[in-house]
């Protein structure tokens, strides 16, 4: 109890999870001590009280971290701009028509199947038509689907919820969900094992993505652009290629 002889004030100490909080000061025009009725009452506010400031200095910190991944974010998609942004060495030749279907697929979503020999510049295909899309500012995830292990290539596309299979010691978000509001690239696709590919086949079709180990569907807004050098038709008259996979992702051949 301090202040002058007119006026009283009484502090009340705030901390949470045994981390000072501040101090909850209030005043009151009178002189002496508080009953003790009232220094009851008001050290019922020291809880909730505490239990706001507590949360309210967490909100800012994550405003914080999200600001700052917000700007590397920025940063790296203009990095991204500046390495990918260079012309295709034969554009106004032999691959004009190649730049007319970049030009046309920049204005749609609509999946892209890039076909082409090893070593023909599919991936250059690729970033030019991401980097003429509305899309360009969201993510872009790349993906060799050859080099991933077959055991493996559902947890990285797909994800995998805690304890989904030894190892699996955390949550983990797959490629499709990071691509969410951009662009994913599936390089080599032909290579996808016949359980990817009926997932693969549902995100198509539904726009929703369900991790390894999980019950959830989650919507996932992708653009969706595949390259291969095989001949997915012929696969698919094998057996080694889903035909309704094939007639999803062959809507636009480049």
């Amino acid at each position: 109890y301090i202040g002058p002889e007119d006026k009283s004030l009484l502090i009340i100490y705030l901390e949470w999870k045994n981390t000072p909080m501040g101090h909850l000061c209030i005043f009151r025009k009178e002189p002496g001590n508080w009953p003790t009725e009232e220094l009851e009452l008001y050290e019922m506010l020291k809880p909730p009280f505490s239990f706001a400031i507590y949360h309210v200095r967490h909100l800012m910190e994550l405003t914080m971290l999200k600001n700052r991944v917000t700007e590397e974010k920025e940063f790296l998609a203009q990095e991204l701009r500046r390495i990918t942004d260079h012309e295709m060495i034969g554009a106004d030749s032999g691959l004009r028509e190649i730049k007319t279907s970049i030009e046309q697929l920049a204005l749609v979503d609509t999946p892209v199947l890039i076909i082409g020999e090893t070593g023909v510049g599919k991936e250059l295909v690729a970033n030019a038509i991401q980097q003429a899309s509305r899309r360009r500012d969201g993510p872009y995830v790349k993906v060799n689907c050859g080099a991933i292990p077959e055991s493996l290539i559902d947890s990285e596309l797909f994800g995998h919820e805690k304890g989904a299979f030894t190892g699996a010691v955390g949550l983990r978000k797959g490629k499709f969900e990071l691509a969410n509001e951009g662009t994913i690239f599936l390089d080599e696709i032909g290579e996808l094992p016949p359980q990817a590919q009926v997932r693969l086949l549902r995100i198509l079709q539904n726009h929703e993505v369900e991790r390894v180990g999980g019950s959830r569907s989650i919507k996932v807004d992708v653009r969706f652009i595949a390259a291969t050098h095989r001949n997915l038709l012929d696969l698919v008259k094998k057996g080694r290629f889903r035909e309704d996979l094939f007639f999803r992702i062959n809507v636009f051949p480049v």
